[in-house]
């Protein structure tokens, strides 16, 4: 039976965190690991999502505060990938991913000047936000 990338990493994930126990084929392999013990999603929506002038501004912040944070493990900025299937999401219009050591580390990050200022200087590029945080 051939797996399939998503249910591999999903189940790895569960079974990492001790949430369920499946069978050793359903595990990921420890080098396709996403690093750091605490995750942080984050999605925004802007009020404007096609205002290349704001976007720009938005992205320049965004990936200059990241640059800042020594806590941050790894980052991803991503747009929605457009996959028109009923279960995926794409309303939004910028992803992103911080990973850290721990939950003490995404706190600091939290509290980081550099974090601050990405918010006071964003905050009305967006119409909403919504953050899912995640431990392993």
């Amino acid at each position: 039976m051939k797996r399939r990338p998503f249910f591999t990493a999903f189940t790895g994930l569960l079974t990492g965190a001790g949430l369920f126990a499946f069978p050793s084929w359903a595990k990921i392999k420890p080098n396709k690991k996403i690093p750091g013990g605490f995750i942080h999603h984050v999605f925004f929506w802007f009020k404007e999502p096609d205002n290349k002038e704001k976007n720009d501004a938005f992205l320049k912040s965004l990936t200059s505060f990241l640059d800042e944070v020594d806590e941050i493990m790894a980052s991803h900025v991503g747009l929605p990938a457009n996959t028109p299937r009923e279960v995926v999401d794409n309303s939004y219009t910028v992803s992103l991913i911080v990973t850290f050591k721990d939950k003490a580390a995404h706190d600091a990050y939290q509290e980081h000047p550099a974090h601050k200022r990405f918010i006071k200087e964003s905050s009305d590029i967006w119409e909403k936000v919504q953050i899912y945080d995640v431990v392993s």
